[in-house]
C-alpha cells in the first residue's frame, strides 16, 4: 500500500505479520516532486508500480544466479499474464494448514507494463544518484534474500550488485519494452473539427472560452484551467497559459509561483483548492515561453469577443469579491475553482445537441478529444500542403518534448497518409512514357 505523507508517499506492506516499509520510498518521491519536478498525479502512479513490483519480490524469491535483468522479466511476465500470490496459514477452527488467495492481479496490457517499467527504473535511478548503497561492487548474486525475510528490494541499503547496476544504472537502460503496436487513426478520439464551429455557437460564454482554448490551440483541461486574469494580453491579442508551480514570468515580469504565494498566499503545491489532480498543468504548452498559437484567426477573435460575455455574466464573480481570492480565470457561480467535472458534462450535453442537430459525433469522447481536434487538422494542412515545416509547428504548438508524440497524428490520419501517396505517385509518374 502508498501512504501519503505531505507531497510524497510511503510504500508500506504487511509480511510475515509485520509492517516492512521499502527502503527510502518516501526521500525518492520527496525528489520526485522537488528535484525531477513530477506531477502529483505522476508520483503517485510511480509509487503504486513500485509498490506492486515489491509486494511481488516479497513472495517471488531470487532464482540460484539469477541476475535482476532475468528477475525483472519473471515480473513483467507476471504482469502480462496476470498472477496470484497465495499463503499458508494456520486455521484454528479447523486445526490445519490452509492455503488462501492473498493477491489476486488481472493481466495489464503491455503498455500499463512498459509504464511500470518506468516507475521501477525511476526509484532504482534514484538509489544509484543518491549514493545511497555501500558497496556498489560486491556479488553478482542479487541480495541476501532470505536473510533479509523483506524481499530482494529490503536489503537495497545494505549492497547491491555490479550486474543489477548495469540494467539500471547510467550506463544501460532498463530491459526493453514491450512492442506496443501502434494504435490505428479510429483510436484516436479526436473530436471531428468540421462540426466544431457548430460546438460553438451552442456553448455558453464560460465553456465557449475554454473549447476555444482547447480546440484552437491545443491546450489540455487542466492547462486552460490555469488560466488567470493576468495572462490575457487585450493589445496583442496574446493568450499564456503558464504553469503555476514554476517561476516563469508573466506579462507584467512577475514569477507565477512566488507571485500567487507573495499577492495571494497561495502555495501552490500545498493548497488543497488548486492542487486538485483534475487541474495539474503537467507540461509546457507552447513547447518554448511564449503565448498559445491559434490555428485560425477567426477562433481568436471569437474568444476575445467571449471575454465581455463570460465576466459580465450575473453569475461570474469577479475577483476582489471570491471569498479566497484568487487570480484563475474559470470559476463557478461561488467564484470558487473551476474543476473539469462540471465542464465535461456540458460537453456530454452539447454533444447530445450536435447529433440532434444532424452531426455524427461520438458519444464516448471526452475533453481531450478538442485537443486531438488540433492535431488531427494539423494533420489535414500537412496532407493539403505538404510543407514539412508544419510538423515542427504542431510540435511546438502543442508542447510536444518529443517529435514522436506529434507523429502520431501525421501517422495515423488516413485521409492525410492516401492523398499523399496519391500526389507521390502522380509526380513521380508524370513523364513516364511507358503504358503502365
Amino acid at each position: 500500500m502508498i501512504v501519503k505523507i505531505d507531497r510524497g508517499f510511503s510504500v508500506a506492506h504487511t509480511f510475515e505479520k509485520k509492517v516492512v516499509k521499502l527502503f527510502n520510498s518516501l526521500e525518492w518521491t520527496l525528489w520526485l516532486a522537488t528535484i525531477r519536478n513530477c506531477s502529483p498525479s505522476t508520483i503517485k502512479s510511480y509509487a503504486r508500480m513500485m509498490d506492486e513490483f515489491w509486494v511481488w519480490t516479497l513472495y517471488n524469491d531470487v532464482k540460484e544466479n539469477e541476475t535482476f535483468a532475468f528477475y525483472l522479466a519473471r515480473f513483467r511476465e507476471a504482469l502480462l499474464s496476470g498472477y496470484k500470490i497465495k499463503e499458508t496459514v494456520y486455521d484454528d477452527y479447523l486445526k490445519m494448514d490452509v492455503i488462501i488467495t492473498v493477491i489476486n492481479k488481472k493481466a495489464k496490457s503491455k503498455q500499463t507494463i512498459n509504464n511500470a517499467l518506468i516507475g521501477i527504473s525511476s526509484y532504482m535511478y534514484y538509489i544509484d544518484e543518491s549514493d545511497l548503497v555501500e558497496n556498489k561492487n560486491f556479488i553478482d548474486t542479487l541480495y541476501e534474500h532470505k536473510k533479509s525475510k523483506k524481499g530482494p528490494l529490503g536489503a537495497l541499503d545494505i549492497k547491491m550488485s555490479k550486474s543489477y547496476l548495469e540494467t539500471f544504472g547510467k550506463k544501460q537502460g532498463i530491459i526493453k519494452p514491450y512492442r506496443v503496436p501502434i494504435k490505428s487513426s479510429k483510436t484516436i478520439k479526436a473530436f471531428p473539427y468540421k462540426s466544431f464551429k457548430a460546438l460553438l455557437e451552442i456553448a455558453e460564454p464560460r465553456e465557449k472560452l475554454l473549447y476555444l482554448l482547447m480546440g484552437a490551440c491545443s491546450a489540455r483541461i487542466g492547462q486552460a484551467i490555469n488560466l488567470t486574469l493576468y495572462d490575457i494580453d487585450y493589445e496583442k491579442e496574446d493568450i499564456w497559459l503558464l504553469d503555476p508551480t514554476l517561476d516563469y514570468q508573466d506579462i507584467y515580469g512577475n514569477y507565477r509561483k512566488q507571485w500567487l504565494l507573495n499577492r495571494y498566499g497561495i502555495d501552490i503545491q500545498r493548497d488543497k483548492e488548486h492542487n486538485d489532480l483534475t487541474i495539474q498543468f503537467k507540461y509546457p504548452i507552447p513547447l518554448k515561453h511564449e503565448p498559445l498559437y491559434w490555428i485560425n484567426d477567426s477562433f481568436k477573435r471569437i474568444f476575445f469577443e467571449s471575454i465581455s460575455k463570460y465576466t459580465n455574466n450575473k453569475n461570474y464573480i469577479k475577483e476582489n469579491l471570491r471569498d479566497k481570492v484568487h487570480p484563475f480565470f474559470f470559476v463557478s457561480n461561488t467564484g470558487r475553482r473551476l474543476k473539469p467535472r462540471g465542464i465535461f458534462t456540458k460537453f456530454k450535453k452539447h454533444i447530445e445537441i450536435l447529433n440532434e442537430q444532424g452531426h455524427h459525433i461520438p458519444t464516448n469522447i471526452g475533453l481531450h478529444s478538442l485537443r486531438h481536434m488540433f492535431g488531427v487538422a494539423m494533420a489535414e494542412v500537412f496532407a493539403e500542403t505538404g510543407q514539412e515545416v508544419v510538423f515542427s509547428l504542431t510540435k511546438e504548438a502543442m508542447g510536444h518534448s518529443n517529435i514522436d508524440s506529434t507523429m502520431i497524428y501525421f501517422n495515423l490520419t488516413e485521409k492525410s497518409k492516401r492523398r499523399l501517396i496519391k500526389a507521390a505517385g502522380e509526380k513521380i509518374f508524370a513523364n513516364t512514357k511507358d503504358a503502365l
